[in-house]
Formats: structure tokens, C-alpha cells, sequence
């Protein structure tokens, strides 16, 4: 089932039917024995983990590209309205596209290690995400380790900004209530729609 959206963008409410999500570390828990052991002697894993990967992992790679390009879309927004946070606008951009990415690469790695951390669609919004798992899928896959250090970059070079006062108050009170900005919102969360009831059904069972 797909959830109701609720959330914020630079200070200014949004709502509609798909909940926008990250992933953050939550807490601790240990690979199951079956993935375990799978993991460290290269076992195949059950046959399960195979379908949910094929079935999860495309439109999820959708997902993460409508997020990318509604945040781009709002960045180019921010640049039109006001050249001064251009670059502030990007930043973020940038940042939440990495982000949107990265949650799929992760998805994708405990698909094959440890599927059980991932049994409901809830789980897509709330795994956990350890320090072992950054050290062993970064050390195995350059791409997402490049992409991790990127995320990594981007929080540090965004958080505290001294812009970002300015940038709330613009997209509050200039963006929000345009046509443009409304029109992107409503393209972004019905896609996102679509997308989140292809997830969902690959939940259904075999």
C-alpha cells in the first residue's frame, strides 16, 4: 500500500500520497546465520532475495531518478528566481540526488546479504544501516564507495550554511505558491505514485 505524503521542502509543507523517505542509521542488528554464512563463503542466496532484488531494484532506480530530477528541477527554480542562491540551490540538489541514489545501492546490497532486513515494504523506509555495511559494500563496490564520500562531501558542505535562512524565505514566500513550483510537485508525487505501487507488489509473495 502506498503511504501519505507528508513533508517539507526549505521550510514549506507538501502532502499528497507517497511518502518521501530517507535512510539513516537506526540501530544494531546482526546478519541472519542463513546470509551469514551465504556472504562470507559465497553461497547463492535463496531464491527469494533473487525475484525481490529483479522486482524491487528497477523501479526503485526510477524512484531515485524522479527524486534526483524534481530536486534538479527545484534547484533550477531557485537559480531563476534568485542568481545569489544558485549555487546554494545546487548544493542541495546534488545532495539529494546522491541521497535518493545511494538508498537503492543500499537496497541493493542487503538484498544480497542480509534479505531478511527487508521482508515489508515498511522496511524500505526504516532498515538499518551499520558501519559494518558502509566498510564491506564500500570496500567491495568503488562506485558506492565514491558515491558514499559524495554524500558525505555534500552534508558537510551544506551543513551550517550561511545561506540557508535566505533560501527558506525564497522558496516560502516567492516559489510555493507559483504554478511552476506547483506543477513540479504534482508531476513528482505522481510518479512517485506509480513507482511505490510496483514496489509495493513486489511484497505479494511468489
Amino acid at each position: 500500500m502506498c503511504e501519505r505524503f507528508s513533508g517539507s521542502l526549505f521550510g514549506v509543507q507538501m502532502s499528497g500520497t507517497i511518502k518521501e523517505c530517507r535512510i539513516y542509521p537506526t540501530g544494531i542488528k546482526r546478519l541472519s546465520a542463513l546470509a551469514s554464512l551465504s556472504f562470507v563463503l559465497g553461497i547463492a542466496e535463496p531464491a527469494f532475495s533473487k525475484v525481490k532484488e529483479s522486482c524491487l531494484l528497477p523501479p526503485m532506480e526510477l524512484e531515485a531518478e524522479a527524486k534526483a530530477g524534481f530536486h534538479q528541477d527545484m534547484g533550477d527554480l531557485i537559480a531563476a528566481a534568485s542568481p545569489e542562491q544558485a549555487e546554494l540551490g545546487q548544493i542541495s540538489a546534488d545532495l539529494q540526488g546522491a541521497l535518493a541514489h545511494l538508498r537503492v545501492d543500499r537496497v541493493g546490497y542487503l538484498l544480497r546479504a542480509d534479505p531478511e532486513r527487508l521482508a515489508a515494504p515498511g522496511d524500505l523506509r526504516g532498515f538499518s544501516w551499520e558501519k559494518a555495511d558502509e566498510v564491506q559494500f564500500s570496500g567491495s563496490d568503488p562506485d558506492y564507495a565514491a558515491l558514499s564520500e559524495k554524500v558525505e562531501r555534500l552534508m558537510i558542505e551544506i551543513k551550517d550554511h550561511p545561506g540557508w535562512p535566505a533560501l527558506r524565505t525564497l522558496v516560502q514566500d516567492q516559489l510555493a505558491d507559483t504554478k511552476e513550483y506547483k506543477a513540479l510537485l504534482e508531476d513528482f508525487l505522481a510518479r512517485l505514485e506509480a513507482l511505490q505501487s510496483k514496489i509495493a507488489t513486489c511484497f505479494e509473495g511468489p
